[in-house]
């Protein structure tokens, strides 16, 4: 799978690189064509003119993807090199010490489903990180991939808790990248109906 994901990144990048550099010769060819140009040729110049200011918008539009795309590569490998510890970082603020869920009113938790807690949270960051990396829209989810064997605002809050606290340009990520992953977070998981996830609930 991961072979898979690095050869459509791979895919990406030189068919994005291939149009870059034919909108940057267009740019070229017609800047060469219009300087060459008789003074007193003006519809030429013209028309040459129009299409010179299409092909640098074409090539401002470009940039941007660019930099949204790098911002994105840079989001999910800053998550992947640091999920597990945003993993912990949530499961302290979430589970007191003796396994009993911080501000929800449920029973005492065993050992066992925190970790598959922390395992869903796996889950879905590595699912966050992937399409953060290939630039799509997270649909859906594998079946069997979540459990969510606790209530979904128990899912809500540790990534409200990690969007807020360590998701920010003093933990490494550029603005860009952060504003990319916040906006991730928070379309795809905080605005997510979790329950539709559970197995549970099929």
């Amino acid at each position: 799978m991961e072979e898979r994901v690095l050869r459509l990144e791979n895919d990406f990048r030189q068919k994005f690189d291939s149009l870059s550099v034919l909108v940057n010769g267009l740019e070229s060819s017609l800047k060469y064509a219009i300087d060459r140009l008789k003074p007193d040729d003006l519809s030429n110049r013209l028309a040459l003119v129009e299409e010179y200011n299409r092909i640098q918008q074409y090539r401002d539009e470009l940039e941007a993807i660019d930099k949204d795309v790098r911002a994105s590569e840079e989001a999910a490998n800053w998550l992947d090199k640091n999920r597990a510890q945003l993993i912990n970082y949530a499961r302290g603020h979430i589970f007191c010490k003796n396994y009993t869920l911080n501000k929800f009113t449920k029973p005492t938790v065993n050992q066992e489903l925190i970790n598959s807690f922390c395992q869903d949270l796996d889950s879905y960051f590595r699912w966050i990180a992937h399409h953060l990396r290939m630039g799509t829209r997270p649909q859906n989810l594998a079946s069997g991939v979540i459990e969510l064997l606790l209530p979904p605002d128990t899912y809500i809050e540790a990534f409200k808790i990690i969007r807020n606290n360590k998701v920010l340009e003093t933990f490494g990520l550029s603005k860009r990248a952060v504003t990319m992953l916040r906006s991730s977070i928070n379309r795809f998981l905080i605005k997510r109906k979790l329950e539709f996830d559970s197995p549970h609930s099929k």
